[in-house]
């Protein structure tokens, strides 16, 4: 059985080290913005491969999932125009 899904932070059996808190101002959430953890479980035979992420986007969103292999970190180059320089810039995401 494989399972996803987001997941409630309390008492819910994700790892401490992985739990993002929510930012107190807007300053603060600006800058924790795009912030990931991730944390694999091995070595339990009944939930291979467990895989449990955060990302802070607004607010932080945690996830729980069974379903993945591997998890890598990849850099996507993107250009976005600004109309009033009328010029592209890269941004790595």
């Amino acid at each position: 059985m494989m399972f996803l899904g987001v997941v409630r932070t309390h008492n819910r059996g994700l790892p401490k080290d992985i739990i993002q808190k929510e930012g107190k101002n807007k300053n603060e959430c600006r800058e924790l913005r795009g912030t990931t953890k991730a944390a694999f479980l091995q070595g339990d035979d009944t939930t291979p491969k467990l895989l449990s992420c955060s990302i802070y986007d607004t607010k932080p969103v945690h996830l729980i999932t069974s379903a993945n292999t591997d998890i890598k970190w990849v850099v996507k180059n993107k250009k976005c125009g600004t109309r009033t320089k009328n010029n592209m810039n890269k941004f790595n995401l």
